[in-house]
């Protein structure tokens, strides 16, 4: 439909150029007219309407030909409209047109006369005259005042069109980058504005629309974007639709010309690992990655699923599928410090770009510290907090205890506008460390912490021990103080644990609280053992394959076709840090260590299966969660507020 209405629009132009008068040849303005104009111009800047109105009016009468004309008409369009008389305005607006369409005022008076048939709800006549305004002539303000209008008229029209709001809003995303702050200011003031976030979200809707066909992109003036931002959403959704259309060859050829044209743009990552799904390469030679996990001993289980998950991402096996092109040189860790640091020296002589893992604490302290020294980018896979801050070449891609606090904590009080929080504290380091986050989230969030309580996770007599702190913030007193002494309790312990705390805590009176918990609740054994206990609990997880969140539904699809069992998270994990190395490749050049660092470090909202990553300070990955709860019965996402 978009091309439809394009094409009707270029067959007007003819028609419309014939009908405009030729400009009066050029002559001298008389002083007399001189003077009448400076006049009816003070009278409109002054806002002396009427006496503005009369004195263009007089003028008109006298100097039917004046090369004044245009303006003249223009402004009595204005006022026209001012006084909402829009089928006047649009009368005078043409005739300012057609007097001389090359005049400074033609396409100022194009772009009023477009808004004023938009006010009397005739939107493709409004579209069709904002076709004809010559863009480069316009001020970033008017651009930004035609894109909107674009877009609005659009959201009047039937929904066949809907993709034809596109073509103004990229527009409207490389002219707002070019706004200077008076220009802001200024549209704040204005009527019929799209906003910037608005913007952002519709072309964020545009990308996520499975029904947007090749003929609808294509329609677009895909070479007026070409080296724009807007260029960069155009051309990524073509090469997408493309490949989902079973037209992978040129979809690969528009992905070769993306990534070199658009390696700062926020859907370069995504079109990197396009790329190597229909066919690229990394580098012009073998990029090698070393992989460090413990592949024998009592972790061996662990280990083999992230390497599953790397193994996935590379293509090893199909259906997964992954850019040629890539070496792993595998090594196993064996659970041992020294015999980890040793596979990085190994890894280092055998010219390994990168390295994933190790995951235990022990190994991935002694291999960060090696890696470090050699200068090998390294992404590991340990819960242990301060390995990322070793050095600048080592990250931490793992869900980590201060973003599933965040998480929590920004549902509670954002959605559920919860402002008092208890934390049940489990003695040991975990609980200890998860108490902390959820603490300090609390604080940043501004919200209370109205009492911390401890207790010891392998005494089962939980009601006793609970029933024994009677002290000022302890939870048996402050539910005997009231059932609205807090909104949520945390408690940072296994699913088995809960089994046996859940029904405790309801005979204590605290059946009217919610239960919060870690990304470990994220289990079957929670409802097995909590039962009705665990109704509406709320948890976080990072790789929920089940939402439809195609990056993560397609990888658990893949995997489980190629490796006959359910992925996990830490096949997810192995996942994504295998694609956050593949993109911080550059293409048509050798890898090597300097530029994957580098790529790593200003890694920012990486579309990975386990949520959006980006790379903190620290060097530990951040992402955005699911949050989870119990209904019913079963687990599942809180979708929507």
């Amino acid at each position: 439909m978009l091309k439809t209405i394009l094409l009707i629009f270029l067959f007007t132009l003819p028609a419309v150029a014939c009908a405009s008068k030729a400009p009066p040849s050029v002559r001298a303005v008389s002083s007399e007219e001189q003077i009448q104009i400076d006049a009816a111009r003070t009278a409109f800047t002054e806002k002396r309407i009427d006496e503005a109105d009369l004195l263009l009016a007089h003028f008109v009468e006298l100097h039917p030909e004046s090369m004044l004309m245009p303006e003249v008409l223009f402004r009595r369009g204005e006022i026209a409209f001012a006084r909402k008389q829009y089928d006047r305005a649009e009368e005078l607006y043409r005739s300012a047109i057609s007097r001389d369409a090359r005049s400074s005022y033609s396409d100022r008076a194009r772009f009023k006369l477009a808004l004023a048939l938009f006010r009397r709800d005739l939107h493709v006549e409004s579209l069709r005259e904002l076709t004809l305004i010559d863009r480069s002539k316009l001020s970033p303000v008017l651009r930004i005042r035609l894109n909107s209008l674009g877009i609005l008229n659009h959201d009047h029209l039937e929904a066949t069109t809907a993709h034809g709001a596109i073509l103004w809003v990229l527009y409207f995303i490389d002219d707002d980058a070019v706004l200077s702050p008076e220009d802001r200011a200024s549209l704040t003031e204005l009527q019929n504005i799209v906003s910037i976030e608005e913007a952002k979200a519709r072309i964020q809707a545009w990308m996520d629309d499975q029904t947007v066909t090749i003929a609808d992109i294509e329609a677009l003036p895909l070479e007026v974007y070409r080296g724009k931002k807007s260029g960069g959403y155009a051309y990524y959704k073509l090469a997408v639709t493309l490949a989902k259309s079973g037209q992978p060859e040129k979809a690969h050829e528009v992905l070769q010309s993306y990534v070199t044209s658009y390696p700062e743009h926020e859907y370069y990552p995504r079109a990197s690992l396009l790329l190597g799904e229909t066919g690229g390469q990394i580098g012009t030679h073998s990029m090698k990655v070393g992989i460090i996990l413990p592949l024998t001993g009592k972790y061996k289980d662990y280990g083999e699923a992230v390497l599953h998950g790397a193994e996935c991402a590379i293509g090893l096996y199909t259906p997964c599928r992954g850019p040629s092109g890539i070496e792993l040189l595998i090594r196993d860790s064996r659970a041992n410090p020294g015999v980890a640091a040793q596979a990085v020296d190994d890894l280092a002589m055998q010219n390994a770009v990168a390295i994933i893992g190790p995951m235990n604490s022990t190994d991935a302290e002694a291999a960060a510290l090696r890696a470090e020294q050699r200068g090998i980018p390294m992404i590991s896979l340990s819960q242990k907090k301060g390995v990322a801050e070793i050095g600048q070449h080592v990250f931490r891609n793992t869900l980590t205890a201060e973003s599933q606090a965040a998480t929590l904590i920004d549902y509670a009080v954002g959605v559920r506008h919860f402002s008092r929080f208890f934390i049940l504290e489990p003695e040991h380091p975990f609980g200890k460390e998860y108490a902390d986050a959820f603490e300090k989230a609390a604080a940043t969030a501004g919200v209370k912490i109205i009492g911390r309580q401890q207790y010891a996770p392998h005494n089962m007599d939980f009601a006793n021990q609970l029933r024994a702190d009677e002290s000022e913030h302890g939870l048996s007193r402050l539910l005997r103080g009231g059932k609205d002494a807090f909104d949520a309790i945390f408690i940072p312990d296994s699913p088995g644990n809960m089994g046996y705390l859940a029904p405790v805590l309801d005979l204590m009176g605290i059946e009217k609280k919610v239960l919060m918990g870690p990304a470990r609740w994220n289990t079957p054994d929670l409802i097995e053992r909590g039962g009705e206990y665990v109704e509406d609990a709320i948890f976080v997880d990072a790789f929920v394959p089940h939402v439809e969140i195609d990056e993560a539904r397609l990888f658990a699809e893949r995997f489980r076709d190629a490796y006959h069992t359910e992925p996990s998270l830490l096949e997810a994990l192995g996942f994504d840090s295998m694609r956050m190395l593949i993109t911080g490749a550059s293409d048509g050049a050798l890898a090597d260590p300097a530029s994957i660092q580098q790529a790593l470090a200003r890694l920012h909202d990486f579309p990975g299966v386990t949520g959006k990553i980006s790379f903190n300070e620290h060097g530990d990955a951040e992402r955005k969660l699911t949050v989870l709860t119990v209904k019913n019965g079963e687990i599942k996402p809180i979708v929507g507020p």
